[in-house]
């Protein structure tokens, strides 16, 4: 029998097959459009954008995602604002979704002596299998002392540089490319990942339609999972979730607050204008 919290603890993933039926998947393709309606490119994100349209609201309480979060996390897992909506989008470079995007043993994703790092972001695929698209992973790359090696998870976080992911972009060897999982998705998967994992989304034909919620367990990694992205990330606009929304979370029990985490965040990542520029460029 399948140990799905062992699992996402050694990969940093697990994959849900099908969690959303056909209806459903067509019913949030158009609601992605017109959410989309007057936006100058064909490919977008939109960070927040699960919390901010309320015709997604229902999938941060799909009953089978639920399910596993709290198989994984426990029954007193909550939601975490960490989420956002993709039309055509796909990220352009290797990366993880945590504070701290590179590796150092004093950074607080790194530091779990006093509390477990125990968060967890869910991805939602909608598109056709034959558009082909697959999700890059580097099983293990979540934590230090796992999976893998010391020597190999610490070679996978030099190769996140801004030098190596444009190189791997111009068609140049790409050494995480030839390590990874790729996961072809089919329509209504899921995909259960620790923030910390590496990955990237690979090419694709088409259309391709996705978004991401999160929950964890509440304690010091959440709250500052949750600054980071509601008050660090000023680029991403996140705003406090709405009232109607608030009343759901608490009816299920997934209801955290909303209080800002007061001390500093070491080593938090905060893109850069030349990133930015770039990540623009190849969205």
């Amino acid at each position: 029998m399948r140990n799905l919290k062992q699992e996402f603890q050694e990969k940093g993933f697990v994959v849900l097959n099908q969690v959303l039926d056909e209806e459903t998947i067509q019913f949030y393709i158009k609601k992605l459009y017109e959410v989309g309606t007057g936006k100058i490119k064909k490919s977008w994100t939109i960070p927040d954008g699960v919390v901010a349209n309320e015709a997604f609201w229902p999938v941060i309480f799909n009953e089978t995602v639920l399910k596993n979060v709290r198989e994984i996390l426990g029954e007193d897992a909550k939601f975490l604002q960490h989420n956002d909506l993709h039309l055509g989008y796909s990220s352009f470079a290797w990366h993880r979704d945590g504070i701290n995007r590179s590796y150092k043993a004093d950074w607080p994703d790194w530091q779990e002596d006093t509390e477990a790092y125990e968060l967890m972001r869910c991805g939602f695929y909608l598109q056709p299998e034959a558009n082909d698209f697959h999700l890059g992973v580097l099983p293990g790359s979540h934590r230090l002392s796992g999976l893998i090696s010391e020597e190999e998870f610490l070679t996978y976080d030099q190769k996140l540089s801004n030098v190596e992911n444009v190189k791997a972009k111009l068609g140049l060897k790409d050494y995480l490319k030839e390590k990874a999982e790729w996961i072809k998705t089919k329509p209504g998967d899921c995909i259960l990942f620790d923030p910390r994992l590496i990955h990237t989304g690979g090419e694709f034909e088409a259309e391709k339609y996705s978004f991401f919620v999160a929950y964890g367990n509440k304690n010091r990694h959440f709250d500052q999972h949750y600054t980071y992205y509601r008050y660090l990330r000023k680029d991403l606009h996140y705003k406090a979730i709405p009232n109607a929304l608030v009343e759901q979370l608490k009816a299920q029990n997934l209801y955290a607050g909303e209080e800002k985490y007061r001390q500093k965040i070491d080593g938090a990542w905060i893109p850069s204008t030349a990133f930015s520029f770039v990540a623009n460029f190849f969205e």
